[in-house]
């Protein structure tokens, strides 16, 4: 850590926000340290101090995106048909974690092979601000389901389960629904878990963000109806955090050569280039480089690059789970046809408003 400052006295404002991410920049400038970005987490002020910085600095400002992804988590949390379910699974937890029938689970991370008869599972409870705790809570019960419907018929079980929470247990529609519900959060758990890991970088996030609005477009695996709010709150997020650089790096990223990316993104990624190089060394040299990078054409086409680009995404893979880096299709020739247009038309349009 270089330095922390605590607001006392004054009013933690975004100006006042500002004035001190500008004296610690200028501290850091001082040591012939460059800063490139800076980030922040979400909330109001900091954000708007942060499209302040932007404007007054020409730096990338993303913000934070683990902290983006736990928001998307709260939103649908906030659903009422997903509040209905997880009141229900907290239901049976807090009966199972806070009385005497947790004696009773034996299963979970506990194989059956070796439990004894003093092994017992910890119960998973959803954390109060944590909102992917509740993930955990409904792999915990899914995974311990076996025994949490055995307490219905077990006879000394019977004594310490109320009539409400048996009557949850044997309902059908209460595991459908947690099975549904897992297969809905579970990317957007799994995603965030990798953004918030040493590994993640702005590639990661704005790919882990482009499979989550191609997911919950899709309306197959969506008896719950959640998909359309989803897709809302993951396009939200993703404006409160994004910049430039992120599709920069992605373009940029070997890894992700084979993924799709739109024609828009493409011209912010080399709008954010065009602000590094300077114009002049952006049309003369970088662009033609940049675009044979994107078709594989030029150095990029011959074999030798080809293996070595193979073997850095290859030794590059990210702990995938449920959000997939999927190798697709090499980008087409029409594709990139659209993406040149495109850079070409904004380049005319600039020229025709200056």
């Amino acid at each position: 850590m270089f330095k922390s400052i605590r607001f006392e006295e004054e009013k933690q404002s975004s100006v006042n926000i500002l004035r001190e991410l500008n004296d610690v920049k200028k501290e850091i400038n001082d040591l012939n340290v460059k800063v490139n970005a800076i980030t922040t987490d979400n909330e109001a002020k900091m954000v708007a101090a942060r499209a302040l910085f932007k404007d007054e600095h020409n730096v990338p400002t993303p913000g934070c995106a683990p902290h983006a992804g736990n928001l998307v988590t709260g939103d649908i949390l906030q659903l009422q048909t997903v509040e209905c379910i997880l009141a229900d699974c907290n239901k049976v937890l807090f009966a199972v974690k806070n009385g005497k029938l947790k004696q009773f689970i034996r299963t979970g991370k506990v194989e059956k092979e070796a439990r004894t008869e003093n092994q017992r599972v910890g119960v998973t409870a959803p954390g109060d601000t944590r909102w992917n705790t509740n993930l955990d809570s409904l792999r915990w019960l899914k995974s311990n389901k076996e025994d949490i419907e055995s307490l219905c018929f077990n006879a000394k079980a019977k004594e310490y389960l109320k009539p409400d929470i048996k009557q949850i247990i044997i309902n059908d529609d209460f595991w459908r629904n947690i099975d549904q519900l897992l297969s809905t959060l579970s990317p957007i758990g799994n995603g965030t878990d990798i953004m918030q890991g040493d590994f993640a970088n702005p590639a990661v996030v704005f790919h882990i963000f482009s499979q989550w609005d191609s997911l919950y477009q899709q309306s197959d695996n969506d008896e719950l109806s959640l998909n359309d709010t989803i897709l809302e709150s993951v396009r939200k997020r993703w404006d409160l955090i994004s910049d430039d650089v992120h599709a920069a790096c992605y373009v940029l990223d070997p890894r992700f050569i084979n993924c799709p990316i739109g024609a828009e993104d493409l011209i912010d990624a080399s709008n954010y280039l065009k602000t590094q190089f300077g114009d002049d060394k952006w049309e003369n040299k970088i662009q033609k480089q940049f675009l044979d990078f994107r078709t594989r054409k030029g150095i990029f086409a011959d074999s030798i690059w080809s293996m070595s680009l193979y073997k850095h995404s290859k030794s590059h893979e990210i702990e995938q789970k449920d959000v997939n880096i999927n190798d697709s299709e090499d980008v087409s020739e029409e594709v990139n046809e659209e993406i040149i247009i495109g850079i070409e038309k904004k380049k005319e349009n600039k020229n025709r408003i200056e």
